[in-house]
């Protein structure tokens, strides 16, 4: 039995990808599924993105991310039921894969134990008072997911009460700075080695 970290890829990423990006975060089983859709050269977890609900939304859309959640709900009790799993997963990703990590933390919070999110951010609708324990990671240069969007989520959430905190890195951009990484393996490893200490 081994703590389990799940990572969800970015849009247009592959498990592959990630495989091996994430030593010295313990002793731990990663597990690294594939996004449902073909797309940007890889694949990701729904055909419409953050900004076409923000800005265009319309309820298909929601729908899509309703029914992406329901699909990581149902990985994670499978997974975890095939392989000998010490505590509740972690779920961890960056980009569109920080945006999921964000949907199951706030939608399946009791099948998980904490949540790493990078770069990622939510539509007003999904985000909820109760979600698992979420450090919240975004680039302050960040335009793809707009930093004052993920920041002005994040504020209201923990004005609610949520167990999440908010971490402004660094960034001329949208891609994972080596500082970035570095709290993001730092965070994982933290969660990880409190499941070892039960």
């Amino acid at each position: 039995r081994l703590p389990m970290v799940i990572v969800l890829h970015g849009l247009g990423g592959t498990p592959e990808g990630y495989a091996g990006g994430f030593g010295g975060i313990g002793k731990a089983r990663v597990i690294l599924p594939q996004g449902a859709y073909e797309g940007g050269g890889g694949f990701k977890w729904w055909e419409h993105g953050l900004h076409d609900i923000v800005l265009h939304g319309s309820q298909s859309d929601i729908d899509e991310w309703n029914a992406a959640s329901a699909r990581l709900s149902e990985f994670i009790r499978q997974i975890t039921r095939c392989r000998p799993t010490l505590g509740k997963p972690i779920v961890t990703g960056a980009s569109q894969g920080g945006e999921a990590t964000l949907l199951v933390s706030t939608q399946h919070r009791r099948q998980i134990s904490g949540a790493v999110a990078v770069d990622g951010d939510m539509p007003d609708q999904f985000w909820r008072k109760r979600m698992a324990p979420t450090v919240m990671m975004n680039g302050t240069g960040d335009e793809t997911v707009p930093f004052a969007w993920a920041k002005a989520h994040a504020e209201a959430a923990i004005g609610r009460g949520s167990p999440l905190v908010f971490w402004p890195m660094p960034s001329t951009g949208h891609a994972v700075t080596a500082e970035m990484s570095h709290a993001w393996l730092g965070e994982l490893g933290r969660q990880v080695d409190a499941i070892w200490r039960g």
